[in-house]
């Protein structure tokens, strides 16, 4: 509290009413007890007709100074903010400089051993609207042999088992491919050094699985623990034989399957296009090479409205059977046919009361081998009509009738001229 004469002015926030007349620099004042002469600031104002105010610094300075200070904070920020950055950076490219640098075993070194590898099988779909069948996929794993290493073909370690078995289930193959895995132990090894092998896929031989053909090679490479333990570290890759530098993580299988169509086409003036025709329709599947094999899908048909199934069991000696009913214009599709079955379509009805039978096939080997093919049978009956005219022959008749009759026309006009 500032005392100015006889008046009060509140110092804290600049407000106080001096009454009198003219103006001035110095007045005696009062501050809590104690009197003197006090500079007047600069910014206070006596106004017209002795009215005194003390007010504050005008806005916009203030406004700035404070528009500054905010402005030297975010500054001080950033700066502290970028040698944070630059500290961590620092220390994270320093980490594994240190760590390889440390060939002692020093505390601190970190052993990244991979005692186990994962088998992994990638299983696709080649066409939309097909099913896989459950299938088991069994792999060998031999010894190829060493590099840089007192190890030798006959002393590098091999695998704990004959074979190693992924498993896909039933309709588990998609479009665009699943994966299954299992984990195989990697050996154990007695000294450093480079050590290959070759892994190789059974062809079990089932009717639209595409087997991989081509071995893998995999590389297992044992160094020194930087641990100080005295101890072995294995790190492994795998690509396909002949390509090295194409490293892979999964083998790849396809399931191929397809469709078959098969309709009924009725022709001829006497063709009866509401008979139904009895069509026996055999599949056949024979192992590539003369190996072991079977047929293991379900391959579905619909018939008049009526779904039917060949399952794998239906299958005998290599072969299966089974009876559409159509009539003209309707067909039966079969669908979920592995590639490499042929098929035959024969007519119970082929060539009698008259008909002509014929089959046309979309694809002249018979061989379930793309996504679609066709089988058509064809029955044409002409037929005498009540005229004596046998009906295909009836246009070339007609013609010959006017021929004939022309020909009359003219030896009669000549012999009206003669």
């Amino acid at each position: 509290m500032i005392m100015l004469g006889n008046k009060r002015i509140q110092d804290g926030n600049c407000a106080g009413i001096f009454r009198g007349h003219g103006s001035f620099r110095k007045q005696s004042f009062q501050d809590d007890g104690n009197s003197g002469t006090k500079e007047m600031p600069e910014h206070w104002r006596i106004r017209d007709r002795g009215d005194f105010r003390m007010t504050e610094a005008p806005k916009q300075q203030r406004f700035q100074k404070r528009k500054d200070a905010e402005h030297m904070m975010k500054k001080r920020n950033l700066v502290k903010n970028m040698f944070a950055g630059l500290l961590a950076l620092t220390v994270m490219a320093a980490a594994p400089v240190s760590a390889l640098a440390d060939d002692s075993g020093q505390e601190g070194a970190v052993c990244t051993d991979q005692a186990t590898m994962d088998l992994s099988k990638l299983y696709k779909l080649a066409n939309e609207d097909t099913v896989n069948p459950a299938e088991d996929f069994h792999f060998a794993i031999e010894k190829v042999g060493t590099e840089q290493s007192q190890a030798t073909l006959d002393t590098m370690p091999s695998f704990g088992e004959d074979s190693y078995t992924v498993s896909f289930n039933e309709n588990e193959a998609t479009l665009a491919g699943d994966t299954n895995t299992t984990t195989v132990d990697l050996p154990t090894f007695d000294y450093v050094g480079i050590y290959k092998y070759r892994i190789t896929e059974e062809n079990s031989g089932t009717a639209g699985v595409v087997y991989s053909g081509t071995p893998v090679i995999l590389t297992v490479t044992v160094t020194n623990c930087d641990d100080g333990t005295n101890t072995l570290e294995r790190h492994y890759t795998m690509a396909y034989e002949g390509t090295p530098n194409e490293k892979i993580n999964h083998v790849e299988n396809t399931y191929q399957a397809g469709s078959l169509e098969v309709s009924k086409t009725v022709t001829g003036a006497l063709g009866d296009k509401k008979k139904q025709f009895h069509m026996t329709v055999k599949f056949t599947y024979q192992v590539p090479d003369g190996g072991d094999g079977a047929v293991k899908s379900t391959i579905s048909y619909v018939n008049n409205g009526v779904l039917g199934k060949i399952t794998p069991e239906d299958w005998s000696n290599g072969s299966v059977s089974t009876e559409v009913v159509l009539k003209h214009g309707e067909s039966a599709v079969f669908t979920n046919i592995p590639y490499g079955v042929t098929y035959e379509v024969t007519e119970q009805e082929a060539d009698q009361d008259g008909y002509n039978t014929s089959i046309n096939y979309g694809d002249d080997n018979k061989v379930i081998d793309s996504a679609e093919d066709t089988a058509n049978v064809v029955n044409n009956k002409g037929g005498d009509l009540p005229t004596g005219i046998f009906w295909s022959a009836a246009p070339y008749a007609g013609a010959g009738l006017v021929l004939l009759a022309l020909a009359l026309l003219l030896a009669a006009r000549r012999r009206r001229l003669g």
